[in-house]
């Protein structure tokens, strides 16, 4: 049973009465954290399952690589997030910390090596200890601390009891990135999984658009016309990420195209461009910029890409939707 079908709990159906009426009852929390931990048990089978890297590690291990490149582990403040566990069914992060610090992935690090982790207005109070100039970017008061403090000075203000990567360890997160930016980037068409199992690992980003492509095709063929629009929105986030910033503009008008042309809408708008969503504009405004898309480049993308789109239920003329989604980027601030 998934976690939807607590929802299901308490249904009836007369079929026979004039008047069908149909009830649902609310989880409690008692029945959705028993449900999700049924799920997180699931994950560490997996997790235990799963392909291994070239030195061993699991996709949890790989992840942990990553926590600890950013020098707040162990024993993070506010402790460790919870999805370890629901995520990736780890129930003791800590173990699994000694255990690749005993492999050689990670070690502790110096005073020094985990300045740049810590925030600005503690190296600023490092500086005025030092009686230096605390002004500037923070990548300039790290170096200026490194350059005048030592470790015995440093390790009064600066918790140094944290892991950092080895050289061994960096190999092996960068071996294996698909991981972290799966982990980052949450697509509903594919998963950490999908790819762990059956993925050319060193062409992963290959079979992830090959995934969103098969997803498209068989959204289509069904006339799953709001699946079919989500799944354009992970290519064209998935497009941005890879600098492809000309093909992520094209991709997130189609978006848009769907948004206005879509399936029907239960309010009525008077403005089409109100169904037009700032978020999807401000990333076309970015890749405008980003990939310095001309005014005239804009309107030829959309041209091409947006007026060739097939309407669900057409809410805006043939050849207009290029200008309306301009236009709406225009006003936006």
């Amino acid at each position: 049973m998934g976690l939807f079908d607590l929802f299901r709990k308490g249904t009836s159906l007369k079929q026979n009465d004039k008047n069908v009426s149909i009830s649902f009852s609310m989880p409690s929390s008692k029945d959705i954290e028993q449900q999700a931990s049924i799920d997180a048990e699931k994950i560490a089978r997996m997790n235990a399952a799963c392909r291994k890297s070239e030195h061993g590690l699991s996709v949890s291990q790989i992840l942990l690589l990553e926590y600890c490149k950013k020098g707040k582990y162990p024993n993070p403040e506010g402790g460790y997030p919870r999805f370890w566990y629901y995520d990736y069914g780890l129930k003791n992060v800590g173990e699994e910390l000694k255990k690749l610090a005993e492999e050689g992935f990670i070690r502790f690090s110096s005073p020094k090596e985990i300045l740049s982790t810590i925030k600005v207005d503690q190296l600023k109070e490092i500086l005025h200890r030092l009686n230096l100039p605390a002004n500037g970017k923070k990548a300039e008061l790290v170096e200026r601390i490194k350059g005048n403090a030592d470790d015995e000075f440093l390790k009064h203000y600066v918790n140094s009891d944290k892991y950092i990567l080895t050289e061994f360890g960096e190999k092996e997160l960068e071996e294996n990135e698909y991981i972290s930016y799966l982990h980052s980037h949450k697509y509903p068409e594919i998963s950490i999984w999908d790819v762990n199992k059956n993925s050319n690992l060193k062409h992963w980003r290959d079979y992830i658009w090959g995934r969103f492509n098969k997803c498209s095709i068989e959204y289509a063929s069904k006339g799953q016309w709001g699946l079919y629009r989500n799944v354009r929105f992970s290519m064209a986030e998935f497009l941005f990420d890879e600098a492809k910033y000309l093909d992520a503009f094209a991709m997130y008008g189609e978006v848009c195209f769907y948004d206005v042309n879509g399936a029907d809408v239960y309010i009525d708008y008077d403005d089409p461009a109100d169904l037009l969503i700032e978020g999807i504009l401000t990333r076309m405004k970015k890749a405008v910029k980003e990939g310095n898309i001309s005014d005239e480049k804009q309107r030829e993308i959309l041209l091409k890409r947006v007026e060739s789109c097939q309407p669900v239920k057409r809410r805006v003329q043939q050849g207009k939707m290029t200008e309306l989604i301009l236009c709406k980027m225009q006003k936006q601030n």
